[in-house]
């Protein structure tokens, strides 16, 4: 009796503590509240998927939660402790968010403080657009099944390369449609069902691009906008004889060379493509079938058994004509040596045995993994360094990582830094490499209607020359008070930009950056100089 009692007692007394807990857990939470709006038009969009997802210090993460949008576009999210959080929305019809490719709403965040209710959030959506059109091959018959694919230019570091962004298949009227496409300049392209030759001399159909051609430089690019739906895009083929192709794969001392891998690619510039492909016989020979005429880069390569990363290549140009191309002959060999020196100009030196030396080949070729993989070397504590078994060709050499306040200074045209680091075939090559302390630096703000904007890309783009080197380009995003630092920079002229929403790599693009050349800040940046400026934001709406 005496137990119950207490019991009760203790119930009645936390009872009230309890309520007052309840009470105060309430108050904390907050909440968030906006519409779902067209972009284009500003009206309201009625069953927009809405995810809210909070963060973990300062990165993506936490659990999520989703609603719909209602008849008026609002959505709603309660009960939430205090906290950043970012939210998304999706709709069909609109443009999915793709951080590769661009498009789609830029997420908004949101910060809580302690029982805060936030209202009035816009999530702004991007009507999606379509290509449309049809297929025929000789007298207009149409084609059905054919692979048709919208393509456009996206950097993967600083390489350029055409990517599918969506794809169709033509229906029995030869007819198809790609549909959910983000605004931009696309490029379609149409693969036959029936591309290979039966036997040689037959008829085959290589792959298109809008307006009918196999060569890349000679397509029509189509530039959409946020809701376009483009048709009349037609292609049609054209069937083509194919040929022959056969020779034998040697090496430096003109002895066959067997279970060589020989690739025939065809295309140019970031569209290249596998034509044919063999192996070697006993006699270095082989022979590819079904080759359209066109112009072609030959390759062969042959793996080391016991050490697969030792690779013997080589690779000549051919052009193919009407006829079968007899007794073509590729040399093979393991590549050359280069090692260098890297000095120190300046009163300070950098740890050498943090640092390592990096080659990327300057070669159209390394979309289809024939660029070779030369990887980075360490530096000597004496700031040499040597790279073995490096293919012929020329090669981009960096220092990576820079050290902060340094930069791989240039010693004048058609040096190493400018020009790139050539290596014959069987030949040593030996570079001279200087790290200066007189590297620039840049700090700034970035403004949208006088008010300081987080979150924006700031990018220094070199003029001239080396607007073509990714090297030389400086990336930075601002932080909340809108400030960015820009270090390490090679000394000379360049343009500032600042976006509110780019896609990635593509300030690389030489047509994207001629249509904001306007709007970039020139700057001329001073050995060991120092400056800060304040740059205009260019809205995701421009």
């Amino acid at each position: 009796m005496r137990t119950a009692f207490l019991t009760l007692l203790l119930i009645v007394l936390a009872s009230p503590h309890a309520k007052c807990q309840t009470a105060d857990d309430t108050q904390n939470k907050g909440s968030i509240q906006g519409s779902v709006v067209d972009s284009k038009t500003g009206q309201p969009l009625r069953g927009a998927d809405v995810t809210l997802r909070g963060f973990s210090q300062g990165s993506r993460g936490g659990d999520g939660s989703s609603t719909v949008s209602d008849s008026e576009g609002h959505f709603a999210f309660d009960g939430l402790a205090p906290g950043r959080y970012r939210l998304t929305a999706s709709r069909n019809g609109y443009v999915n968010r793709d951080p590769r490719l661009g498009g789609g709403a830029r997420p908004g965040v949101v910060s809580l403080s302690s029982g805060q209710h936030a209202d009035g959030v816009i999530l702004r959506l991007l009507p999606s657009a379509v290509i449309v059109g049809r297929v025929t091959s000789e007298g207009e018959e149409p084609v059905p099944n054919v692979f048709v694919q919208a393509m456009k230019f996206t950097y993967q570091g600083d390489k350029r390369k055409l990517s599918d962004v969506g794809t169709a298949t033509t229906n029995d009227r030869g007819e198809y449609r790609i549909w959910g496409l983000a605004p931009g300049k696309y490029y379609v392209r149409a693969t036959h069902p029936r591309g290979g030759a039966v036997r040689p001399g037959s008829t085959i159909y290589v792959p298109i691009f809008y307006p009918g051609v196999s060569d890349l430089s000679r397509t029509q690019p189509i530039e959409l906008h946020p809701g376009d739906e483009i048709s009349g895009i037609d292609l049609a083929f054209g069937a083509v004889r194919s040929v022959r192709v056969n020779g034998r794969v040697l090496n430096a001392s003109s002895l066959a060379v067997k279970d060589a891998q020989v690739t025939l690619v065809g295309g140019s510039g970031t569209m290249v493509y596998a034509a044919g492909q063999a192996s070697t016989d006993a006699k270095g020979a082989f022979e590819l079938r079904s080759v359209a005429p066109g112009s072609y880069t030959l390759i062969a390569e042959q793996f080391g058994n016991a050490d697969p990363e030792k690779v013997a290549r080589g690779r000549t140009s051919l052009e193919v004509g009407e006829g079968n191309l007899n007794d073509v002959e590729v040399i093979i060999g393991p590549g050359a040596s280069l090692s260098g020196h890297v000095r120190v100009e300046g009163k300070t030196n950098p740890d050498f045995a943090k640092l390592t030396v990096a080659l990327d080949a300057q070669d159209d070729l390394s979309s289809m993994g024939f660029a070779p993989d030369v990887s980075n070397v360490p530096l000597r504590s004496d700031g040499t360094f040597t790279f073995h078994d490096v293919p012929e060709g020329t090669y981009h050499i960096k220092v990576l990582p820079l050290p902060d306040g340094y930069y791989l200074k240039p010693s004048g045209e058609g040096d190493a830094v400018e020009a790139g680091v050539k290596v014959a075939r069987n030949h040593a090559a030996a570079v001279e490499l200087t790290l200066s302390t007189g590297a620039g630096r840049i700090t700034g703000t970035v403004a949208k209607d006088q008010q300081a904007f987080a979150g924006a890309t700031v990018v220094l783009v070199p003029d001239g020359a080396r607007r073509g080197q990714p090297r030389f380009y400086r990336q930075a995003l601002t932080d909340a008070s809108g400030r960015f630092t820009i270090s390490s920079v090679t000394p000379g002229d360049y343009k500032l930009f600042a976006w509110e929403e780019i896609e990635r790599g593509m300030y690389l693009d030489p047509d994207f950056l001629q249509s904001y050349e306007d709007s970039g800040k020139p700057v001329q940046v001073e050995e060991g100089g120092s400056l800060n400026l304040q740059v205009d934001l260019i809205p995701a709406s421009d």
